[in-house]
């Protein structure tokens, strides 16, 4: 046996053949971000025969930084055809396959071998002889079949990945299940703790109601029943101490009658409580003088509106009994036509005409306004050119016979343009005989207010639908 079977035959049945690393076009790529790149495991597939494969694609094998394309013939053997090297790509390069040079020594001497025994002759094997793989010799070319089977396009996970993704996923599990059992034990630490607090905060409960419910222990009891006594006693030998000082205070300074005579002193306590005693006293009645004179004050207040008000009733009475007198003359003379002959037949016939004139239209006016003209006084002015004349006048209201006193002032004062223009200010008269009802009626007569003299018309009419608005409608 040679060296190269020798080689070979360490490997038995039970023993995995060498790697070969498989180079597509998915390893020439960029490696991932791991740096690690899809190497090709071990094959568990059942041998094909040799007879069907024909022109099988090419095996790469990498030996140490060479790269080698390997064609196998049909039956005449190996062909070892170099390929020049690839440019270094970036990224971690592909793992090495471990002693693979022995191999590829075993497998071109166990090739010569077979070429040996064949002799010479043509290239070509004979198609019906199917040469039997050793099973102390590694069948590459089952190997390679079974490399060129696997799909091309979708790499698979190698086996290295395969185990880092379990590891990974166990070392999470891991992770996963000391967190839990960390957080685990840290609820049961929180529910133990609760369950303290809740014995402690009930315990502490029942010893707060005993508390409560225990008012007071036996020594503050006795506590307060000595501090009510000297308290008591206290308050009972200060009233006795008053009481001693007032009768020194009352006793006579030296002597008392029918009896001999004694010193008696009067100390600063009794003479200071005598003297407390004394201004007390003027306290009070000063106070007591003050309400008086407060009280009297008020009275001659009181007494001084009295007296204004019987001086104002008693001009008004003289005033409506001048008035009454006035108007049962005039009615006198209306009714007595033998005073109008006598009136006539005086021996001033002329001035007694125009007085009965006179008054005859006053009174006319008077019925048809019913507006009575009681008094009319001349007062001076500071301009000398003005004359002013105040009408006092009283008109009543037939429907209700309500009355209105009120004066009419006229005068002058100039306009815009420099003329003088005539005014009259009227002012309501006995306001205060009326109650708040009646000047809330009265509406704008009840306060003072000017106006040209040549709107009396419309004063007059607007007094009419005020006083009718307000007592009602003077027709029957």
């Amino acid at each position: 046996m040679s060296s190269d079977e020798d080689e070979l035959g360490t490997y038995d049945t039970n023993t995995t053949p060498y790697r070969v690393e498989k180079f597509t076009d998915a390893m020439l790529k960029p490696t991932k971000p791991n740096g690690r790149v899809a190497v090709a495991g071990p094959s568990s597939k059942h041998a094909e025969t040799r007879r069907g494969v024909r022109n099988r694609s090419p095996l790469l094998v990498e030996d140490g930084d060479e790269t080698e394309r390997v064609h196998e013939s049909d039956g005449s053997g190996l062909e070892v055809v170099e390929i020049p090297k690839d440019p270094p790509k970036k990224g971690r390069p592909p793992r090495r396959a471990a002693s693979r040079e022995p191999e590829n020594s075993a497998a071109s001497s166990k090739s010569k071998n077979v070429q040996r025994g064949k002799g010479k002759g043509k290239g070509k094997a004979k198609p019906d002889v199917v040469r039997e793989a050793s099973p102390e010799v590694m069948d590459v070319d089952n190997f390679r079949e079974e490399v060129e089977n696997e799909p091309q396009d979708i790499p698979q996970p190698s086996l290295p990945q395969l185990k880092l993704k379990q590891r990974r996923v166990s070392g999470e599990d891991l992770v996963s299940r000391k967190r839990e059992e960390r957080d685990r034990k840290k609820i049961e630490r929180l529910q133990k703790q609760l369950q303290d607090l809740k014995v402690q905060r009930d315990s502490l409960a029942v010893q707060l109601e005993e508390v409560f419910h225990t008012r007071n222990t036996e020594l503050e009891e006795r506590l307060e029943s000595l501090t009510f006594v000297y308290e008591s006693r206290i308050r009972t030998q200060e009233e006795s101490i008053k009481e001693m000082t007032s009768q020194l205070a009352r006793i006579d300074s030296l002597t008392r009658e029918g009896k001999t005579s004694t010193l008696h002193f009067l100390t600063r306590e009794a003479a200071d409580e005598e003297r407390r005693d004394i201004e007390r006293l003027v306290d009070q009645l000063q106070e007591a003088l003050k309400k008086k004179d407060k009280i009297i004050a008020g009275r001659d207040a009181t007494i001084n509106e009295r007296d204004v008000e019987i001086r104002t009733l008693r001009i008004e009475l003289s005033a409506e009994v001048d008035r009454s007198k006035s108007l049962a003359a005039s009615l006198s003379n209306t009714r007595d036509p033998s005073s109008k002959v006598r009136m006539f037949a005086s021996s001033t016939p002329g001035v007694k005409i125009d007085a009965t004139k006179t008054s005859n239209i006053h009174r006319m006016y008077e019925d048809m306004s019913n507006i009575l003209f009681i008094d009319c006084k001349y007062e001076p002015s500071s301009n000398s050119d003005d004359e002013q004349w105040v009408y006092s006048c009283l008109y009543t209201h037939l429907r209700s016979a309500q009355s209105l006193s009120f004066s009419l002032r006229t005068y002058t004062e100039p306009g815009d343009d420099g003329k003088a223009v005539e005014k009259v200010a009227y002012t309501p008269l006995q306001m205060s005989d009326n109650t708040p009802e009646t000047i809330e009626k009265l509406d704008f007569l009840a306060g003072e207010f000017t106006f040209h003299r040549k709107q009396l018309d419309v004063f007059l009419n607007k007094m009419y639908n005020s006083m009718d608005d307000a007592f009602g409608t003077s027709e029957p």
